[in-house]
């Protein structure tokens, strides 16, 4: 079983620091006397974050806040089964992560891994955004005039 180094509550939430182009891994428990564990992070940046909670001895659940505990949970997920949150664009800022038993109160082991790989400035969401973009622009003109042909969208 492992020791307990979440925190509790938002307030005491174990600081995993931040985390770019970093993997954290913390094997906790959380169970009827420990119901919460509690923990954050932060991006200097938009990344690709994976967050996962593997190795559950029993139903355990995870939930995501982004910024403050005071904003609804950007993810939520319960169930038996191991939990993978996948966020391709996440933005920069602080998260918390909340562990909790789900069905069964008793001690339940678990592994949480956050992995984060910062987004090059000119990544391949921004490109993406600016290429629909022009689309959607080409696609106006051409509906907006009949004397010009309909252009070829970029994407092919």
């Amino acid at each position: 079983m492992a020791r307990d180094i979440a925190g509790n509550s938002f307030n005491t939430a174990l600081n995993l620091g931040t985390l770019r182009n970093k993997t954290r891994s913390i094997t906790e428990v959380v169970g009827r006397l420990d119901s919460n564990d509690y923990f954050r992070f932060k991006l200097k940046s938009t990344s690709a974050s994976i967050i996962s909670l593997t190795g559950l001895s029993a139903d355990a659940d995870l939930e995501i806040y982004y910024e403050t505990r005071n904003n609804p949970a950007v993810y939520s997920q319960t169930g038996t089964n191991n939990e993978v949150a996948v966020d391709p664009d996440a933005p920069k800022g602080f998260y918390y992560v909340r562990v909790f038993p789900g069905t069964f109160r008793r001690a339940i082991d678990y592994t949480l891994t956050i992995h984060a790989v910062e987004l090059p400035r000119s990544g391949l969401t921004s490109r993406v955004r600016s290429r629909s973009a022009s689309t959607d622009k080409f696609n106006a003109m051409g509906e907006t005039s009949k004397r010009r042909k309909q252009p070829k969208s970029l994407w092919k």
